[in-house]
């Protein structure tokens, strides 16, 4: 077997010239690596900040409060009282009335006349069946929750 070791030894002189040369670039590679981390964690900070800034601050701040405090359909008439918690909700479904709720045509939303923070919505007369209180009040939740990312 003198075969083998000639190999051997003709790898291992030409593996140790490199490895000289290898600790420079290596040092080199590791600094830049540890100055990456610091400038990724600011834009993390920034995030929340500029979302804060946004107009609609108490949904955005509280997402998972509700806007409908309760919903009263009326029983004879294509119409639903709908009762929220606050006036800005009252105002923001007056100025932009949402296209339909529970798959059914809405007509027109208007105030209530009688009682603070609450809106009268009006149906087209078709598939009222859907139109239980707790679907409306899912539906309008929902409606918000699209309205208010659109802002």
């Amino acid at each position: 077997g003198p075969h083998p070791s000639p190999p051997l030894s003709g790898t291992q002189a030409a593996s140790s010239t490199p490895a000289a040369a290898r600790p420079s670039p290596a040092t080199h590679a590791g600094q830049g690596v540890q100055r990456k981390p610091p400038p990724a964690t600011p834009p993390r900070g920034i995030a929340p900040a500029s979302s804060a800034l946004a107009p609609s601050r108490s949904t955005l701040a509280v997402p998972e409060r509700s806007h409908v405090e309760s919903v009263s359909r009326h029983l004879e008439l294509p119409m639903t009282y709908v009762h929220f918690y606050e006036d800005d909700s009252v105002q923001l479904m007056l100025a932009e009335p949402p296209w339909e709720l529970c798959g059914v045509t809405v007509t027109s939303v208007t105030k209530h006349n009688s009682k603070d923070k609450s809106v009268v919505v009006h149906f087209k007369a078709d598939n009222l069946a859907r139109l239980t209180n707790d679907n409306i009040k899912k539906d309008v939740e929902k409606w918000f929750a699209a309205a208010s990312s659109t802002l």
